[in-house]
């Protein structure tokens, strides 16, 4: 009696001793990694799963749960090697080609991204969440190649369909917005905040109620620029923009850049690309009202016609495009994507801020939201620009047309 006596307190001191979990068997370390996962503890989390993965029957989950932490962690390229294992081991693991799909659209890769999406969609066509990415990447993609916004609506009505979730109907405003479907945007944005306040989640409610607002001034800017083109017909594209451009505060020659030592901007941020003008302008328009150095860009892309780029800012080092973009994603912004875009078309150098007003003005009435930046020869004159452009050949082609419409243009660096 007294030798069993003295073996239980032995245990009860060991147990006291050790770390917790370390009595855990490798099945119990599985549903220890999952508690941890879900409480962010995502180091002590990939610990249980590598343990989990050496014995557990659970393999496949263990190396895919291993990977989200991987993820959340930053390390994209551990995740991805750790979802491959997952679909090595059980090919039919749709949860898992689904996260390598996450990582491969963080790491850049997004070809691979949209691969996996559409498996995960082949093995579960009730798999609402591959759906939901799936749009996401179509809609939002930094590469255009890649866009398909009609597909992406149709995606993101299944996915909500499958699943009316906050974040499922929070993308399917995004793309109403893109497919100039705003009443529905707006009508899938409440139904998201809606859910938000009934879930009590407040972690993400600023930013959908941020965008719910911003969906019903967009429709109200529209409906007064459908006002306008029917009030005249015949000057639809002149007075609509005049008007808006009377809204902005003025900021010739004030906009923020960041110069090279050569006094040049090549980098620039892009921030959404749009299949309509006029909504690009509004967007645009927006965007200065509150002071940002935004601007428009037509770009033709083959296979997928006109699209117009919206950027912000000038800079002339990566590093500063890189912390502005920093910035941008601190106040809820998408998608910002720092590119080079050397390249301009010159329409006016001036040290008049009358003179520049009234070309800027002249330019809008045409269609041409131009924005300014200083003189790279270091004078007083202030540049006024048009469009960003990644080749000199591109910009001269843009040039041609402003030539007919009888400006004197001509392709600079920035």
């Amino acid at each position: 009696m007294k030798r069993i006596m003295a073996l239980f307190v032995v245990f009860l001191v060991a147990t006291w001793l050790l770390p917790p979990g370390e009595l855990l068997g490798v099945e119990d370390r599985f549903s220890q990694g999952l508690s941890l996962l879900e409480s962010r503890r995502y180091e002590d989390a990939i610990k249980a799963f590598t343990i989990s993965i050496q014995k557990t029957s659970h393999v496949s989950e263990a190396y895919n749960h291993r990977g989200i932490a991987w993820f959340h962690k930053g390390d994209y390229g551990q995740a991805i090697a750790d979802y491959t294992k997952a679909v090595e081991i059980n090919p039919l693991y749709a949860e898992a080609y689904c996260s390598r799909g996450i990582a491969w659209f963080h790491k850049g890769d997004y070809g691979q991204a949209i691969a996996d999406y559409t498996k995960a969609v082949e093995i579960n066509p009730l798999y609402a969440e591959a759906y939901h990415q799936l749009a996401l990447v179509l809609t939002i993609c930094p590469d255009e190649r890649y866009l398909n916004i009609t597909l992406a609506l149709k995606l993101a009505q299944k996915a909500v369909a499958l699943n009316p979730e906050a974040n499922f109907l929070d993308t399917l405003a995004a793309v109403y917005s893109e497919v100039g479907r705003l009443e529905d945007a707006i009508i899938a944005q409440e139904r998201a905040v809606r859910l938000l306040k009934k879930e009590g989640t407040k972690e993400k409610l600023d930013e959908y109620i941020e965008r719910m607002e911003s969906y019903t001034e967009r429709k109200r800017l529209h409906e007064e620029y459908t006002a306008q083109l029917q009030k005249n017909k015949k000057d639809a594209f002149k007075r609509p923009r005049a008007k808006v451009e009377q809204q902005m505060p003025h900021q010739i020659g004030k906009e923020r850049a960041t110069a090279n030592k050569q006094g040049f901007y090549p980098y620039t941020i892009q921030i959404c690309s749009l299949r309509h003008r006029e909504r690009a302008i509004l967007v645009t328009t927006k965007l200065r009202a509150k002071g940002d150095p935004a601007f428009t860009c037509h770009a033709y892309i083959p296979g997928k016609g006109d699209w117009y780029r919206v950027f912000m800012g000038h800079y002339g080092s990566i590093e500063d495009a890189r912390n502005a973009a920093l910035e941008l994603k601190k106040r809820k912004f998408r998608y910002a994507n720092v590119v080079k875009k050397p390249y301009a078309i010159q329409v006016g150098l001036s040290d008049s801020d009358q003179e520049l007003r009234r070309l800027k003005a002249d330019l809008s009435s045409k269609g041409y939201l131009a924005y300014s930046i200083p003189d790279t020869q270091g004078t007083s004159k202030t540049r006024l620009l048009i469009g960003a452009f990644r080749r000199a050949k591109e910009a001269s082609i843009r040039m041609k047309k402003l030539q007919e419409e009888g400006f004197k243009p001509k392709v600079v660096l920035r």
